[in-house]
């Protein structure tokens, strides 16, 4: 969320200057409009710097060697959810008033989850993504963390 602000002021920003330059025929107005430029590109990195950075998508061997086995954490539509894919290809979901059950297995790079007991049944394949701050990202977009 804060990137997308951050990007909004610099279009906006870069709005202004160019109905600006168009009122000066042709003129320099950027001298004017460096500065708060300058300022708005640096709070852009320093949000994105914040912003936990991506290592790519995890291979097999690495999902096999830090997510499986694993008490997993996580935030969905404002609630807690604990997930758990155990080595024997079970994995299990708890949310404060839901429970989920399956299998996983591998295809390729991807993580397939079919679950038959809770509210989402059905197969899920998903792709992981470690972050700098030692979290996981699947391709839903949920923020895993190990055990919290």
């Amino acid at each position: 969320m804060r990137d997308y602000l951050a990007i909004y002021k610099v279009s906006d920003l870069l709005h202004i200057w160019r109905t600006d330059h168009e009122n000066t025929n042709g003129m320099l107005p950027m001298m004017s409009h460096a500065a708060p430029l300058f300022q708005v590109l640096l709070l852009t990195a320093g949000t994105l710097a914040a912003a936990p950075a991506l290592a790519g998508t995890m291979t097999q061997a690495q999902i096999a060697t830090e997510i499986i086995g694993k008490d997993l954490v996580g935030q969905r539509t404002g609630m807690k959810v604990r997930l758990r894919y155990d080595p024997d290809g079970n994995v299990t979901m708890k949310a404060a008033f839901v429970t989920g059950a399956g299998t996983w297995s591998f295809a390729g790079d991807n993580l397939c989850m079919t679950m038959t007991k809770g509210p989402k049944r059905g197969k899920t394949c998903l792709t992981f993504e470690k972050l700098n701050d030692g979290s996981f990202r699947n391709s839903e977009g949920m923020i895993l963390r190990v055990g919290e």
